[in-house]
């Protein structure tokens, strides 16, 4: 569901070349994760993109060639000591909120300074906003076993409603066989994978 990149890739490139020979298709949209220092909301260089075509074993240290449909804005950086991820995030089950009144209705205006700068960059959140965003939930609880494998959850969270995440383990004691992996999880409004009072789960290979 994810690899690491083999080769840097500058702004206005199309084509990404990961360490691991992956089963993507064309069709499908990736992440291509931040290599710069600060990450947040008002400040990051995450992008999506969407695959146009893609191939296998290209060339020697290279698992996979990705084509994308349009060029990246940013730099995605792989050097000796680390290479940035490139995630996975189309899946054929697919679980999300709504597209007309999930997103939050306070939307941050990304004006905010405060009196210090983080690497160059100054902005910061703006207090009370991005508060309202309301999707989906997805819980197993009452004794339930949750087996959860190649989904896609998308506008999913409800921000700062208690129990309200896009996946929910909730008290459900040892459950040895409960599972919650080869996923994904983005634009979510309240966390991503809540684990309560549930012991011995695997959570592996998310995005």
């Amino acid at each position: 569901t994810w690899s690491r990149l083999s080769k840097t890739i500058l702004p206005n490139e199309d084509i990404v070349l990961l360490q691991d020979e992956v089963n993507w298709e064309p069709g499908q949209e990736v992440v291509l994760v931040t290599s710069a220092i600060k990450d947040s909301r008002q400040w990051h260089q995450n992008e999506l993109g969407t695959i146009a075509a893609i191939v296998t074993n290209p060339a020697a240290g290279v698992g996979t060639a990705i084509l994308l449909e349009n060029p990246v804005d940013y730099q995605h950086t792989a050097t000796s000591g680390y290479q940035t991820e490139v995630g996975l995030l189309t899946r054929t089950i697919k679980i999300q909120g709504s597209e007309s009144d999930s997103e939050p209705t306070d939307p941050d205006s990304l004006d905010c300074y405060p009196s210090h700068s983080f690497h160059g960059n100054a902005q910061a959140p703006c207090i009370h906003k991005e508060i309202t965003g309301y999707g989906g939930h997805v819980i197993v609880h009452d004794g339930g076993v949750g087996y959860v494998e190649g989904i896609e959850l998308e506008r999913m969270g409800q921000t700062n409603v208690l129990g309200r995440y896009p996946m929910h383990f909730h008290l459900l004691g040892d459950c040895p066989s409960c599972y919650f992996k080869a996923s994904s999880v983005h634009r979510s409004y309240y966390r991503c994978v809540s684990i309560h009072g549930t012991n011995q789960m695997t959570v592996s290979e998310n995005v």
